[in-house]
């Protein structure tokens, strides 16, 4: 987790890097709707908030139960509000063949 003091937006690649986890479980997060895009948000606890927010981007696959889980550990980490919008309708129009 960054602190404030910590004037590095992303640090150098260690061997945590080459670490993975599955997640498992329900995710914690609710699914709401801002602006009229289906959106799954992760809220930290409050006492290990950060008043961060993270825009966080699902693959090819959309939103998933393990993009939600992972949105939850980053919360509960403490890493800060974990927005995901469902952009998949809004991507179908670039799925046309260009002429």
């Amino acid at each position: 987790m960054s602190t404030v003091e910590d004037p590095l937006l992303a640090k150098p690649v260690d061997l945590c890097c080459l670490k993975g986890s599955i997640h498992s479980g329900e995710p914690a997060g609710k699914a709401v709707q801002i602006g009229g895009v289906n959106t799954y948000v992760a809220t930290p606890h409050a006492m290990v908030s950060n008043d961060n927010v993270l825009l966080f981007f699902p693959d090819a696959f959309g939103l998933q139960i393990s993009n939600f889980l992972t949105m939850d550990a980053f919360a509960a980490c403490g890493e800060g509000e974990a927005y995901a919008p469902d952009l998949g309708p809004y991507l179908e129009a670039f799925s046309e063949p260009l002429e």
